[in-house]
């Protein structure tokens, strides 16, 4: 029984080693079926580098070892063995990547815009992985000069396998440069740069590349722009401390206001009251203490350009914040006068009525000549201020025009005037504006 039992113990062991000299599934195996690539295909930056793991698999979908090779490199990439992947020790000190492997990772790095592929090879079958290399978010374009003059003209030039649109434009943090045109094969732009600009990168809209013929993409150049500073527009205003209810005049020199400006002081517009190419006069909000901006100056060194500047930084318009009350009461015979505006003019009041003595407030306005007048009542406290319309001698009657007596804030409304005098009534309906600042505007 013992001898038995030895043998037995002696033949288990010889089969034992005998199965560790090959893998069972050896007899099923017939070589590389294909050769698999993760990812299947590469879109690359310029510059960039992106990793592909290549692996062998059989019929059965075993993974193979293998000595996976690059045997073919398109143009315009670079390709060779990540030396850290999956690396063994050969002995104490030395790491290394194994000759073969169950998987091979590459990294693949983009050296010019184009399409492209690289090869593989393993057992006598290769994988081809396409590349495709586009300005996905940066476009290594070149600008003739980077520290253009005031005005300068700069052309933006493509590189190889790049063009430019005819609708493309070029646009600076927020800022579009003028574009002059743009060359017929799409291979560059003449455009002259906004001032301002520090370091600034472009990005350019419609850019296209021939490795992807129908995508366009919206990338940011690797060149940056500097341009001369203009910190403010050249001008002088008439009064930088004036009165409540006192207009002021900026008078531009070196530059006119684009039709579309606008105006910008403190937290708000201040009231435009007229303007000229050259100048313009406007009311400022009592309580004021800022610099004017104006969203649409012209330089004469830089006509393509409407540009948003602010007054130099030792022109600060300051306003008393007290606005007085003017004279009068809920009686037209002790009514204030409105100045009245010209044609294509504004006028405007400050006023701090006392609704605590009265309801009622009148307001008394001659009209020389006959025409639409369109006049807006805004007020800082009070649930309802109503504004009436009423002719001479100005009792609230029928007689009077309340279409601006509505729950509006602020009241507004266009009455058609003939010459005469007319009163503006402003009514507490609320029966909570004590203390409110109003603001009366008339435009012709």
């Amino acid at each position: 029984m013992n001898r038995l039992t030895s043998g037995m113990v002696a033949l288990c062991a010889l089969l034992l080693v005998a199965g560790c000299k090959g893998d069972p599934t050896d007899p099923l195996r017939n070589g590389i079926d294909k050769i698999v690539a993760s990812p299947s295909q590469l879109f690359l930056e310029l510059g960039g580098t992106k990793a592909v793991d290549v692996g062998a698999v059989d019929e059965q979908g075993n993974a193979l070892e293998e000595d996976y090779q690059v045997t073919a490199v398109g143009s315009g990439i670079s390709v060779k063995r990540d030396s850290s992947f999956r690396g063994v020790f050969l002995d104490d000190s030395t790491f290394a990547v194994p000759p073969t492997a169950t998987q091979f990772r590459f990294t693949v790095s983009a050296t010019a815009y184009g399409s492209t592929s690289f090869t593989v090879s393993a057992g006598g079958t290769d994988v081809v992985i396409p590349v495709q290399v586009v300005p996905q978010n940066q476009l290594a374009a070149t600008f003739s000069n980077l520290a253009p003059a005031l005005g300068e003209t700069v052309t933006l030039t493509a590189p190889p396998g790049i063009q430019f649109a005819q609708t493309s434009t070029v646009n600076f943090g927020g800022t579009e440069a003028v574009i002059l045109s743009v060359a017929a094969d799409g291979s560059s732009i003449d455009l002259v740069p906004p001032p301002n600009l520090a370091a600034a990168q472009a990005t350019i809209t419609d850019v296209a590349a021939t490795a992807t013929p129908g995508l366009t993409y919206t990338p940011n150049t690797v060149d940056r722009i500097t341009t001369e500073a203009v910190p403010s527009y050249p001008g002088t205003f008439s009064n930088l401390a004036p009165a409540v209810n006192e207009p002021v005049t900026l008078t531009l020199t070196g530059a006119t206001f684009d039709p579309a400006f606008t105006l910008l002081l403190g937290a708000g517009p201040p009231t435009l009251l007229s303007s000229t190419a050259s100048t313009v006069t406007f009311l400022p909000t009592p309580g004021t203490s800022a610099l004017l901006v104006v969203n649409g100056i012209i330089l004469d060194a830089l006509p393509l350009f409407s540009l948003s500047l602010a007054a130099a930084e030792t022109d600060a318009i300051v306003v008393d914040a007290t606005v007085p009350t003017l004279g009068g009461t809920d009686s037209p015979a002790t009514a204030p006068s409105l100045p009245v505006p010209a044609v294509g003019e504004t006028s405007s009041i400050f006023d701090a009525p006392d609704f605590v003595a009265t309801a009622d407030h009148f307001y008394k306005f001659d009209v020389a000549t006959a025409g639409d007048y369109t006049i807006t009542m805004d007020w800082t406290a009070g649930s309802d201020i109503d504004m009436f319309l009423c002719p001479a001698p100005g009792a609230i009657t029928g007689a009077c025009d309340f279409t601006a007596a509505t729950g509006a804030h602020p009241e507004s409304a266009t009455f058609t005037l003939t010459p005469g005098t007319f009163y503006i009534v402003a009514d507490d309906f609320g029966a909570d504006a004590a203390g409110t600042t109003m603001q009366i505007s008339i435009s012709q």
